[in-house]
């Protein structure tokens, strides 16, 4: 059975709730970018207050949040990426590119 690290409301009519599952922050985000490790109250703020929603360009199922208070002092954005269909957290990092496709939402 598989642990919420934490359930996010977000400001999407479709997609009130999303769940970040604690095996997917440490199997696969932290893992894969240590630098998100003490990071987790910036992804549940990026998803509950973004700035703006994108679907994503490689998989139009997923949508990248991402907000201007999670910039780094070196210019990158902490994006977060979300299975709109499961309502899951699929993985979050810090990235300077802002490769995104349509608009979804913007505060």
């Amino acid at each position: 059975m598989r642990h919420p690290l934490f359930i996010a409301r977000t400001p999407l009519p479709d997609l009130s709730e999303v769940t970040l599952y604690r095996d997917t922050w440490l199997e696969h985000i932290v893992a894969r970018h240590p630098v998100m490790e003490h990071r987790g109250q910036e992804v549940v703020e990026t998803l509950t207050f973004p700035d703006i929603v994108w679907a994503s360009l490689i998989d139009p199922t997923r949508l990248v949040f991402t907000q201007s208070r999670t910039i780094t002092d070196r210019g990158s954005r902490l994006m977060v990426v979300v299975d709109r269909r499961e309502a899951l957290v699929c993985t979050a990092f810090y990235n300077r590119a802002m490769k995104v496709g349509t608009v979804i939402w913007v505060l």
